[in-house]
């Protein structure tokens, strides 16, 4: 009879602890925001816009993904959650600009190919992919790091905390940054460099 009680008592864990893989459809997007604590969010282009939840721990139902105004919004509904990974997969057709205000990381597994493409973290969470762009505007008002390779014409790089931005393996002809923190940067354009440092942060470029 105890061991009975027992495995009864434990059944919710197990059951909050299972893994889960869903899919979802989505409308028409070009903007992503994401805020939460999530493990990862995969960036990719396709052909159809979708999104993957690769959960364990917590129930689909608890993420919310919802589209307006071209943006896709992602985060976890009001409550608290402990002990659980979510890895998420979004498909996008195109895609202008990423804002990440928490502490999830961020990767693309393609090429962000786009005219102008726009990056802010106001969180911990790290980027790293490759980019095909003229336009680059990145502003880091955390602690985020980004690795960044590809090509950017022309870039735009402000940091107002601790973040640091490797861009040394991405090609430019200009870049103008400003860091009012620790942040470092490291360029690698062939033109000209405009700097503005207030703090300990540094500038190279290779």
């Amino acid at each position: 009879m105890k061991n009975q009680l027992f495995a009864l008592l434990l059944l919710p864990a197990c059951l909050s602890a299972q893994s889960s893989t869903v899919t979802r459809s989505l409308e028409s997007f070009d903007k992503i925001g994401i805020s939460g604590g999530f493990d990862v969010v995969y960036l990719k282009q396709g052909n159809e816009e979708s999104i993957q939840l690769d959960l364990k721990g917590i129930d689909a139902d608890n993420i919310e993904t919802s589209i307006k105004n071209g943006v896709l919004k992602i985060q976890t509904k009001k409550g608290s959650y402990n002990n659980f990974s979510a890895k998420i997969t979004v498909t996008y057709k195109s895609l202008k600009s990423v804002a990440n205000s928490g502490s999830t990381d961020v990767e693309a597994l393609t090429v962000i190919k786009a005219p102008e493409f726009e990056y802010a973290s106001s969180g911990s969470g790290d980027f790293k992919g490759e980019l095909d762009v003229n336009d680059l505007d990145i502003a880091i008002s955390g602690s985020s790091d980004m690795k960044l390779s590809g090509r950017a014409e022309e870039q735009e790089i402000a940091i107002s905390g601790s973040g640091d931005v490797d861009a040394s393996a991405l090609s430019g002809n200009t870049a103008e940054v400003a860091i009012s923190g620790s942040g470092d940067v490291k360029l690698g354009v062939k033109g000209k460099v405009k700097t503005a440092v207030s703090g300990s942060g540094r500038v190279s470029n290779d």
